[in-house]
């Protein structure tokens, strides 16, 4: 506990923790180190200030900022390779400073993923607030290219004015919603912080959450207490009901992971769930307007309908009895009327791959077209106008172990040039629209010989996913094959040889 702080093989650290300012009183408390990543300065204030109205001292420390402020071109591919580095730094310091508990505040969710893996290494009490700080930074009138892209009639030169379109996406269901709609729902980050929106809504929040840290730091009360197996699933069945993408899905594994949880893509496909949110880009409201309907709460009361799905327990301290009994029906359906009655994710496979993740609300039931292959996105992008409508679109090269696994957008490109009825595949993450299905995380040996012009049969009713070509042709371009040259250098490089499959979210494998 803290009070060891004053054994004499503990000076140093009593020494480094009184240039925080704490008093000697202040550490004979429980301490709690707030780690805020750079931009979310005020929402961090806040949240110390909840740490200390609960009886313990806080610490704040600063995370990187890993949002699209901050990572453009190539920098992207780091991003899950970063994610690993601000676990092993929030690991590192919870240990350093001989930490009782953390809290959490960020506005991306690879430093948000990231972090939260550090601290369940660790097993310590843990409190998460997002901050959705890229809407002050997202100018209005792109607002209006957005939506010209949406329906087709952007200038392909108007898409650089986008420049990264996540920061446009702070109120959809991107992947930093996503993740916060999961996290909320298994009770790491406290009732209605994922739409906060005015600023006396985010003080509150803020302030919550720090008062929960402090709680759960006092009590002992550790995160596996939320963070079981079937606090999990309350979790991704939330995620699932709201509409979360697979990017942030990656995310969710790789906390299991570390968490020592055994919950991998199989479980996500066997929770087959309706969509009950309308949120942007598959609905017509925000994540604001959603968490003023009830949020995640709510799609817990509209579930419990569903017989033995959710288990029996308490979320963040609150029962799912305790969810709002009324919803806005126009943001958060009803059971007997969903948005899309088969909502979630589901897998293919076959002699192209030996799995893909896609969402099962795709309109499509079969689709069968000519293979284009691409091996980046700026190449996508460079011949988008040459693609024909009835193709199946491959951008390989993309997934962790070659090129970090980078953040693709590429439908707004498809989009304005009037691709419609396209299939895009990749073993990369994407930015997804509701317009265009998209097969993401794709691995498996097969996938990298595909060539241009090739017939692709996609059934996504049965899960599978065939290229019209003999086995021994396979076989020959298998050992035809070379090991590609590494076109990673340092960490990075290091992260391509050690990270696991899509399976366990990506994160570094447990035993080499």
């Amino acid at each position: 506990m803290s009070r060891e702080i004053f054994s004499i093989d503990k000076f140093f650290t009593k020494h480094t923790l009184s240039s925080f300012g704490l008093s000697d009183d202040d550490l004979t408390k429980p301490r709690v180190l707030v780690f805020v990543e750079s931009g979310c300065e005020t929402e961090g204030e806040h949240v110390k200030y909840g740490v200390m109205t609960g009886g313990c001292a806080a610490i704040p420390l600063t995370l990187p900022a890993l949002d699209g402020r901050g990572v453009q071109s190539m920098g992207r591919s780091s991003l899950l390779y970063a994610r690993e580095t601000t676990a092993d730094m929030v690991e590192a310091l919870l240990n350093l400073y001989c930490a009782d508990g953390a809290a959490i505040v960020a506005s991306s969710e690879s430093s948000a993923a990231g972090a939260i893996m550090g601290a369940v290494r660790r097993n310590v009490p843990l409190a998460f607030l997002p901050s959705f700080i890229n809407s002050k930074f997202y100018p209005s009138h792109l607002y209006n290219i957005r939506s010209r892209v949406s329906v087709g009639k952007a200038a392909l030169s108007e898409l650089e004015s986008l420049g990264d379109v996540s920061c446009g996406r702070s109120a959809e269901m991107d992947n930093m919603g996503s993740l916060c709609v999961f996290l909320e729902g298994c009770g790491i980050a406290v009732k209605d912080a994922t739409g906060a929106a005015t600023t006396d809504e985010q003080v509150r929040a803020a302030r919550a959450s720090g008062l929960l840290a402090a709680k759960r730091t006092v009590a002992l009360s550790y995160p596996r207490t939320d963070l079981t197996r079937d606090g999990i699933k309350c979790g991704v069945a939330a995620f699932i009901s709201a509409g979360g993408t697979a990017a942030a899905l990656l995310h969710i594994l790789a906390i299991a992971e570390e968490n020592q949880t055994d919950f991998r893509l199989s479980d996500v496909a066997d929770l087959k769930l309706p969509r009950l949110a309308s949120i942007a880009p598959f609905g017509q409201h925000s994540i604001v307007e959603f968490t003023r309907a009830g949020g995640v709460f709510a799609l817990f009361n509209a579930l419990l309908g569903l017989p033995k799905l959710l288990p029996n327990i308490k979320i963040g301290g609150l029962s799912i009895a305790d969810a709002a009994s009324t919803n806005d029906h126009d943001v958060i359906s009803k059971l007997s009327a969903p948005f899309a009655q088969e909502g979630g994710f589901g897998l293919l496979n076959g002699n192209m791959m030996d799995c893909g993740v896609f969402k099962r609300e795709t309109k499509l039931k079969s689709f069968k077209g000519n293979a284009v292959v691409v091996g980046s996105e700026e190449q996508l992008k460079a011949a988008a106008g040459d693609i024909k409508n009835g193709s199946v679109v491959i951008i390989k090269g993309q997934s962790a172990d070659k090129l970090g696994m980078p953040l693709l957008d590429v439908m707004s490109a498809c989009l304005a040039v009037g691709l419609t009825d396209v299939v895009i595949v990749t073993d990369g993450r994407v930015l997804e629209t509701a317009d265009i299905p998209c097969i993401s995380l794709c691995h498996g040996e097969a996938f990298d010989v595909i060539k241009n012009g090739e017939s692709v049969e996609i059934d996504f009713k049965k899960g599978k996913i065939n290229v019209d070509l003999p086995g021994k042709e396979f076989s020959q371009r298998l050992k035809k094959q070379k090991p590609p040259e590494d076109a990673l250098s340092g960490g990075l490089l290091r992260y391509s040889r050690l990270v696991g499959d899509p399976d366990t979210g990506c994160a570094l494998k447990k035993k080499f």
